[in-house]
């Protein structure tokens, strides 16, 4: 727009430039497919137009964010119930944002100056309405209007407010494109919350049109969140795409158990899953976690000559009639202070899939037990996995076998008649 001064009104004459064809309104001078003449007072009110572009990529700001970024201020009016937008009344639209300029910084500022707040169409003066549409949204990123929006066809543009200044401000935000993901966590352990450890980490991992997975970062579920229930799931916000647009796929899987205080991994009392699973996987139970247990084994000799002993036993455990694994005990394993040979199987499930208890049994093998007789009578190999888990290490059921070692012992009937014949046939 240009400026002149109508002397003989003493008013300020504002010219502003069309494209196209429009009459002059309120004035005796025309110019014809040019201008459009308004008359106003001698004062005339312009604004500047504050600009604030916010940027939620915490952590991908140098990868994701363009070099620069382009949005354009369009001017509208509202009358017969409908917003009508007047682009061509507007001679500074096009606004760029640089990254050199701004940084890895949240907030972009920019700002237009002396925009107009009245527009006249046939001698009735409007409020102009200013609101801004990013040209291009970049890649990887979506666009949302921090506060009110106006809505013409099928495009919807950022709505500016008048600050205490008079000034016009509009904020925006460009926000990096999100997928909210579900890993969960299954404990297998009878509801024995107080053997759970204070955290649980998991391994996120992420590929790329088909790729091999990569991994993106660590996260923990922490016991505290959950109140003692057997289900624990966390929601996870992860980008959806690299930042050349190209869709991410993840998976996870559980590493080991989080002690908080110490800071450092621990894994005891439970087997770890250990299996990459995929979020798409829907309602599965994700990662579960079984109680483990162990069953001591003690073999004690009853005897007098050691020497006697055999150089190994074997036992087999059993889970109801399905052989589990074998144990062998030699005089390495020997207790110094009881004398017996001890040992055990470790590592075992406490409970099914299911859930449901483990009753584990061992069985000698006594094969190889020359010279020796199993007392059965004071030998004990029955023990509950699940109650194992829950006892502590000097509560833990043992099988525990007794040998007793067989001895011969001559023995001599002496008869003191002569008469052989009155003997019965044995005794």
């Amino acid at each position: 727009h240009n400026t002149a001064i109508d002397q003989a009104n003493n008013n300020e004459v504002i010219y502003y430039f069309m494209p196209h064809e429009v009459s002059c309104a309120s004035s005796t001078d025309h110019l014809t497919n040019t201008c459009m003449i308004v008359n106003r007072s001698t004062e005339i009110t312009k604004v500047n137009f504050w600009t604030t572009k916010h940027w939620s990529d915490s952590g991908y700001a140098d990868d994701y964010r363009p070099e620069s970024i382009n949005y354009t201020v369009h001017a509208f009016i509202y009358r017969n119930g409908t917003y009508e937008m007047i682009d061509d009344f507007v001679d500074k639209a096009g606004v760029t944002f640089t990254k050199r300029g701004n940084g890895t910084s949240t907030e972009w500022s920019g700002y237009v100056a002396g925009l107009v707040k009245k527009y006249a169409i046939d001698g009735v003066d409007y409020d102009i309405v200013y609101a801004i549409e990013e040209s291009n949204v970049p890649t990887g990123y979506t666009m949302s209007c921090n506060d009110e929006t106006i809505t013409v066809g099928d495009k919807t543009y950022c709505k500016a407010s008048e600050n205490d200044e008079g000034d016009y401000t509009v904020d925006w935000t460009n926000s990096i494109t999100r997928i909210t993901v579900e890993a969960k966590k299954h404990w297998n352990d009878g509801g024995h919350d107080e053997k759970r450890p204070s955290a649980v980490a998991f391994e996120i991992y992420r590929s790329v049109n088909g790729g091999s997975m990569e991994l993106y970062r660590t996260t923990y579920m922490v016991k505290s969140w959950y109140n003692k229930s057997n289900d624990w799931s966390l929601s996870l916000s992860l980008v959806k795409t690299d930042k050349d647009g190209n869709e991410y796929n993840y998976s996870y899987k559980e590493i080991d158990y989080y002690n908080r205080d110490t800071k450092t991994y621990v894994s005891n009392d439970y087997i770890i899953d250990g299996q990459m699973i995929g979020f798409e996987t829907g309602d599965n139970t994700g990662s579960v976690n079984t109680a483990k247990t162990s069953i001591p084994v003690k073999k004690c000799f009853v005897d007098k000559d050691e020497t006697k002993r055999p150089e190994e036993l074997d036992f087999e455990l059993y889970a109801g009639d399905d052989f589990i694994e074998n144990l062998t005990l030699t005089s390495a394993n020997e207790n110094e202070e009881t004398g017996c040979w001890e040992g055990g199987f470790d590592n075992l499930p406490a409970y099914d899939n299911n859930g449901n208890e483990i009753i584990y049994h061992v069985e000698e093998d006594t094969s190889t037990m020359v010279g020796y007789e199993l007392d059965e009578e004071f030998s004990t190999c029955e023990v509950k996995a699940g109650e194992n888990f829950a006892a502590d290490d000097e509560n833990k059921a043992s099988c525990t076998f007794y040998n007793v070692q067989l001895v011969d012992i001559p023995v001599v009937k002496v008869w003191e008649e002569d008469k052989k014949e009155d003997r019965p046939g044995s005794i």
